[in-house]
């Protein structure tokens, strides 16, 4: 229904896209936190070192770094429209990381939070402070990266 654009919040307009980026313009990506096991992916000569060492499998690699092909919110979340998204956004993040890319001088940097339980997404700040939640799942394979790619 045509009439349901006037309904939408402000945020549902905006752009969605955080990030736009590949194996190919990737440099360097870099993974911290508590919760997490620590990640850097750093281009090399002709490919990329994980955790300093050579990858055994350059295909996990590659599939790894091209999740951040047109990589979108679910959706922006300004401070204030959802309150119990707001107390998370004041915890320490669970996981930081970097992207360093070809198409900007500065990286990219998201901070994940704490998810609440019963909710199938994650909370995201990125470096200017844009808040968003971002699918569960997707999140996950992030945080969860496999050590299959390196030595």
């Amino acid at each position: 229904n045509p009439a349901d654009l006037f309904l939408l919040q402000e945020d549902q307009w905006k752009s969605r896209l955080i990030l736009d980026a590949s194996w190919r313009t990737i440099q360097v990506l870099e993974l911290s936190g508590k919760s997490v096991t620590p990640l850097s992916i750093r281009f090399s000569d002709r490919f990329f070192l994980v955790n300093d060492g050579i990858a055994l499998d350059s295909s996990s690699v590659v599939s790894y770094l091209n999740q951040f092909q047109n990589f979108q919110a679910n959706e922006i979340i300004s401070q204030g429209r959802i309150p119990q998204l707001d107390s998370l956004f004041e915890l320490a993040p669970i996981a930081t990381l970097s992207v360093e890319d070809l198409s900007r001088d500065d990286p990219y940097v998201f901070s994940i939070y704490p998810k609440m339980l019963d909710r199938p997404f994650y909370p995201v700040s990125n470096e200017v402070g844009t808040r968003m939640v971002i699918d569960e799942g997707r999140i996950e394979n992030l945080l969860d990266a496999s050590s299959s790619f390196s030595k």
